[in-house]
């Protein structure tokens, strides 16, 4: 019986099962009953049962002449009995029973059909024993069987078997069973006969004959046994005339079995309570003992525990009376108790502390342990110090109760922390002195900052006018000078004080960012117009290195945006001036790209590409670091400081943006930055046609007074050759006092001011000027060598109205001067054009030449219109002279003499702007150091015509 009880649905199904869908037709599956001889058919949709199809049904259909054509979905019963697979043996069998279900369908937790149990299967595990308890046969047949004359038409029997609800029909005649007509006969009659065949069809000519039979005093076990072994559904039962007494059916002795089996289950069930009952209630017995023991012991670990504690603690109820105390306590209560009294076991704690003097801090510890007794707060805690005749003891109190007690318990733990206090005391004479260190280091440091500050600034404004006077008197050489080798040579001169001018910058810059000093200036500027300038600047280096420069603009820039030109020109400068630098051949290539981040707002890519000497992984992982190159062989063969890409990365990153590098050794190298730049607050301003887009000469600004403050003699000389070659009248001081002194007697119309000088500094001096009468507008303009923005932003806050660096560069400063002189009267700017109109034609003219650049070369002689026309005659007659000294070389082959005059051609005609002879005779030279004879004689012969051709437009415009 236990082994019945434990058994589930899984271990008595059928996991074979037969199926349909349900728009099988009637008669497939009738035939498909009939001949596989099975009692149902689940209907199954998707894996799930929808309706049964049963021996029943069919009998229903049959009887009703239900057409054979229509799918089963119509004529099925459902719902469908199902249960999990795990359902118990017991309660599944009960489920049967009670919905008087034959076939119970078993499915998967997702409803899908795993199996079929019949009344076949169900009793197959019950065996025999249940009705061995059964002697008489007649309690389970059928009392009242349908018994039928054999000529009974099927019509009828089928009516009475669905009326009756039988499984079978008996053919009886005097009392003799002829024959039986059961259910598992119905799908064979209704897949092999039509409704007319079937309307004269009689219960003899489908019955099955001969009948089983089984004498009535056969023991209801073997009756069971005989059916199981001969797979009966029906046995008729006979007397000893061998006439029909009944008939048992399978269903009679699974009703029977069903009944025995749950009253033994329900004893069995009983059993097993009972004695579950009492395994329970002696674990119970057994736990409890276990946790008295238990109790006791915690109990007795509790008092060790308590007592090992080196604090004094104290247990109270919830009237403040002592419950327990640890050893600690009662021994220190004894000699030396930590209130004015000593508390025991029973005494009242909290009566004691209430009755303390109220300057005692018994008094406050009272107020405390009230507020933890009645739930106020759930610990309290108290520091004081015990001060005798001889030692000052301090003592910490905590007072805690008990989580979940009830009625309330607390703790009382009083603790000598006399040691504690002494090392919080020395720790705090430490930090105090370690704050004291810190502050006085802090200061050092601040110190140090500005002392470096300091002497960055002094050291730029050393180095600095020294290369004012370096550059200034280069630059008024280059203009009074017409030999062009002089002119070559002032030009190696400007250009190495340039070079030393870059480097102060860069370390300047350097020290700025490091300071958090540097600051970003937002100015509108078109991307194109940066890109342009910059390909500009790169343009001569890049066709001395004959290499090709490419510019791509992404066609979706936008037209205007916001940010710091001067830094992004700074940046993108040096990564084009490192690809020059590193490229022997091929070509450079700017690239500009923006994508949108918001409505105003773009995200705008620079790169710079080469086909240079690139950069291995592990030079380019510390490439971005101060005072780094590749390597030392770099540094020592194309020189550099190693900070301009160290400067990029902190400008990039100040702009809110990211930079790197790709690069392959030996192919070239990708350079790219990142920035953010909003749109332009301002449109771009439309180009309108004027009458005169020329400023003013010089000459309009005639008779105008500037005062020159400067204390270097150097300095002074070279502001007034630069000044007074514009027509200015020009005064010198030597100090701001003198300065002062001199603004008083005359009405100056502009004053330069350097800022670091004896006497009185320019600061000073500004101020002074402007306090007096008349003068509080007069422009001040800083030309000082001081180069942080600390300095430029004293300058403004003392009236100072604009700012010229030194070295000073003529071009901004004569940029600046102009902007902030008076606007001389416009009948004196028309007159002062006057004169040089016959002087304009030959320009206007000689700039139609092709290959001669007249802007250019009016720069190089400081825009002296006749001083360039003069050098340009004397170029056309010295031309001629070295072109034929060239070809006799060249005949000759003396290349070294051909190289000297080739340099020596290209270098005149740089200066002057005659870019035509320039870039022939620099091919030229490039061809004499290791080309063939052919190819040199070909470069000979471009450049004869270049210069023939050239020098013929010259001298025809200029004779």
């Amino acid at each position: 019986m236990s082994s019945l009880i434990a058994m589930t649905l899984a271990d008595i199904m059928s996991a074979v099962v037969q199926q349909v869908p349900p728009d099988c037709p009637l008669s497939h599956a009738s035939r498909h009953m009939a001949q596989a001889r099975i009692s149902s058919l689940i209907v199954v949709d998707h894996g799930q049962p929808v309706g049964i199809l049963t021996e029943r049904d069919l009998l229903r259909l049959l009887h009703t002449r239900t057409r054979l054509d229509l799918p089963v979905a119509q004529v099925m019963s459902t719902p469908v009995l199902t249960a999990p697979a795990d359902t118990p043996f017991a309660n599944a069998y009960q489920l049967a029973l009670d919905h008087q279900f034959r076939h119970l369908v078993v499915v998967d937790a997702d409803g899908y059909v795993i199996g079929i149990a019949t009344e076949t299967d169900f009793r197959r595990p019950l065996g025999l024993k249940l009705l061995r308890q059964l002697t008489d046969l007649t309690a389970v047949m059928d009392g009242e069987p349908p018994f039928l004359p054999p000529e009974t038409p099927v019509d009828a029997v089928l009516e009475q078997m669905r009326r009756q609800r039988m499984s079978y029909a008996l053919a009886v005649a005097e009392q003799r069973a002829l024959g039986i007509l059961t259910e598992r006969d119905i799908p064979q009659l209704l897949a092999n006969s039509d409704a007319e065949q079937l309307h004269q069809t009689r219960l003899c000519d489908v019955m099955r004959s001969p009948v089983r039979v089984v004498s009535y005093d056969t023991p209801v076990a073997d009756v069971a046994l005989h059916m199981h072994e001969h797979n009966l559904r029906h046995l008729v039962v006979v007397d000893d005339a061998e006439q029909v007494m009944g008939v048992v059916t399978l269903h009679n002795l699974m009703e029977r079995i069903s009944a025995n089996l749950f009253q033994e289950v329900s004893q069995h069930r009983i059993a097993q309570l009972a004695a579950d009952n009492a395994a329970r209630i002696r674990r119970d017995i057994a736990r409890l003992r276990a946790a008295q023991a238990a109790l006791h012991e915690s109990e007795r670990f509790a008092r060790l525990t308590l007592d090992a504690l080196s604090a004094f603690v104290v247990v109270l109820d919830d009237q403040g009376t002592v419950i327990t105390a640890n050893r600690a306590w009662r021994e220190w209560a004894a000699t030396a108790p930590p209130l004015p009294f000593a508390a025991e076991e029973g005494d009242s704690y909290l009566d004691a502390c209430t009755a303390a003097p109220a300057e005692h801090p018994a008094a406050t510890l009272a107020a405390g342990l009230s507020a933890v007794i009645s739930g106020e707060r759930d610990t309290f805690e108290l520091e004081y110090p015990v001060i005798t005749a001889t030692a000052c003891t301090w003592l910490a109190i905590r007072a805690t109760c008990f989580d979940g007690s009830d009625p309330r318990r607390l703790v009382v733990a009083h603790e000598d922390i006399t040691t504690r206090k002494r090392l919080e005391q020395h720790l705090e004479t430490l930090v105090q002195e370690r704050t004291a260190e810190l502050e006085e280091a802090k200061n050092a440091a601040e110190a140090a900052n500005r002392a470096k500050s300091t002497f960055l600034a002094n050291m730029s404004h050393e180095i600095r006018t020294p290369m004012n006077a370096i550059l200034g008197l280069t630059h008024l050489l280059r203009c009074d000078s017409p030999d062009v080798k002089q002119q070559r040579q002032l030009d190696k001169i400007a250009s190495a004080g340039q070079h030393l001018l870059e480097i102060l910058n860069s370390i300047l810059d350097i020290a700025k960012i490091e300071a958090g000093k540097l600051v970003l200036d937002q100015v509108d500027f078109a991307l194109t117009e940066l890109v342009e300038s910059v390909a500009n600047l790169m343009q001569e280096r890049v066709r001395a290195k004959q290499l090709r420069l490419r510019v791509t603009l992404a066609p979706d820039l936008p037209a205007q945006v916001r940010g710091d030109l001067l830094r992004l020109k700074q940046v993108l400068l040096n990564f084009a001036s490192n690809a020059v630098k590193f490229t022997e051949q091929g070509g450079i290539e700017l690239q500009v790209q923006a994508q949108p981040i918001t409505a105003d707002c773009w995200h705008v890519r620079f790169a710079v590409t080469d086909t240079g000497i690139g950069l291995s992984e592990v030079q380019q992982q510390r490439l971005f670091e101060p005072f780094e190159q590749a390597d030392n062989s770099t540094t020592r063969r194309y020189g550099g400081t190693g900070l301009g890409l160290a400067i990029s990365r902190h400008l990039v990153a100040l702009m809110g943006g990211q930079l790197g590098v790709t690069s392959t050794l030996g192919q070239g190298s990708c350079f790219w930055f990142e920035v953010p730049l909003t749109c332009a607050t301002t449109a771009p301003i439309a180009a309108v046609p004027v009458t005169c887009v020329n400023p003013p000469s010089w000459s309009a600004y005639a008779g105008r007074r500037v005062l020159v403050v400067e204390d270097n003699p150097i300095n002074q000389e070279v502001a007034l050759a630069l000044l007074r070659a514009t027509g200015l009248q020009v005064d010198v001081a030597d100090h701001g006092r003198l300065a002062l002194d001199l603004a008083r007697q005359t009405r100056y119309d502009l004053i330069l001011m350097d800022i670091q000088m004896p006497v009185m500094n320019g600061l000073e001096a500004a101020r002074a000027i402007h306090a007096l009468p008349g003068q509080e507008t007069l422009p001040i303009l800083a030309m000082t060598a001081n180069a942080f923005e600390a300095d430029r932003q004293d300058c403004l806050a003392a009236g100072l109205c604009d700012h010229v660096a030194k070295p000073v560069d003529p071009t901004d400063l004569y940029q600046t001067v102009q902007r902030w002189l008076p606007v001389p009267d416009l009948s004196a700017a028309i007159a002062s054009l006057e004169p040089t109109v016959p002087m304009l034609a030959p320009l206007e003219r000689l700039r139609c030449v092709t290959g001669l650049d007249v802007t250019a070369g009016l720069k190089r002689v400081c825009n002296q219109t006749d001083t360039y026309l003069r050098l340009l005659q004397r170029f056309a007659v010295k031309t001629g002279t070295l072109t034929a000294q060239l070809e006799q070389c060249v005949a000759a082959a003396d290349r070294g003499a051909a190289r000297h005059l080739a340099h020596e051609l290209k270098g005149m005609a740089a200066t002057l702007g005659v870019e035509a002879v320039r870039d022939a005779a620099q091919m030229l030279e490039a061809a004499l150091h290791d080309s063939t004879e052919c190819d040199m004689q070909r470069r000979m012969t471009e450049l004869d015509a270049v210069q023939q051709r050239v020098r013929h437009d010259i001298e025809q415009i200029l004779s």
